[in-house]
């Protein structure tokens, strides 16, 4: 079995995803700083098989972030 290793930025949350001998297409790509999927309509899912948002966190974490709003609207929205 095969192990892909993906770790956030600033290395604080690694995830290993345990995946057996199968020809697949890798949903992610990655760079110096970021870690991402590689189709646009696909949601991302931390301890939850099927995310509900574009991020669902399943349980408690902690975050720090900037948040800057560009556009008309000029709004964030935090859940």
């Amino acid at each position: 079995m095969a192990y892909h290793k993906i770790t956030l930025i600033g290395g604080l949350v690694s995830v290993y995803l345990g995946l057996a001998s199968a020809v697949y297409a890798d949903p992610w790509s990655e760079n110096a700083t970021s870690i991402y999927t590689t189709d646009p309509n696909k949601s991302v899912g931390i301890g939850t098989a099927y995310p509900d948002f574009k991020l669902d966190v399943e349980g408690t974490s902690a975050v720090t972030a900037q948040i800057t709003t560009t556009g008309a609207n000029q709004y964030a929205q935090l859940r």
